[in-house]
């Protein structure tokens, strides 16, 4: 899986500048300028950005953001109780 936050964005602008756009614009096929459009981009991706296993989330797809800042919230409270006493 590709890591988005960490990629070379720069890189990939740089990759897709230099591509010869103009066979995707005049090719008569419309099948052959996706395939190459689609190619191009799947390479440019490959080449600027890292590769990596994700952290995964400690909280089920049932929960929400909220319920998800409400326990970081607790927890930041409760370790504040904690410092003062």
């Amino acid at each position: 899986m590709h890591k988005y936050t960490r990629g070379n964005y720069k890189l990939l602008y740089n990759i897709l500048l230099s591509y010869d756009w103009l066979y995707v614009y005049t090719n008569t096929s419309l099948q052959a300028a996706v395939s190459s459009l689609i190619s191009t981009l799947h390479e440019a991706i490959d080449h600027s950005m890292t590769l990596g296993p994700f952290k995964r989330s400690n909280f089920p797809l049932r929960f929400s953001l909220y319920r998800k800042l409400v326990k970081a919230a607790t927890k930041f409270v409760f370790a504040a109780v904690l410092v003062v006493d």
